[in-house]
């Protein structure tokens, strides 16, 4: 028996554009409600934002698919204001 490569197991997850709105209203709601500390959101907040998601888009989404978006958003705001400074 072989071994898989990491790449050949591994899948990913498309996010579209409503997607991304509902879960920016989600994380709004959530800080609002106080599950965001100063660097990090509470699983709480992950755990609406997967239900949500799951329920609305009929997808399955894990606190790690949430987390990685959350990252990449960081990431482009740091390229955009770079870009506007």
């Amino acid at each position: 028996m072989t071994k898989r490569s990491n790449e050949e197991t591994r899948s990913y997850f498309s996010w579209n554009f409503e997607m991304e709105r509902m879960l920016v209203k989600v994380l709004k709601d959530q800080r609002n409600m106080g599950n965001k500390s100063d660097k990090a959101w509470k699983r709480v907040a992950y755990d609406v934002a997967i239900i949500v998601l799951s329920n609305n888009f009929k997808v399955q989404v894990t606190w790690e698919i949430v987390k990685n978006q959350i990252k990449l958003w960081r990431s482009w705001y740091g390229v955009v204001n770079d870009i506007l400074g």
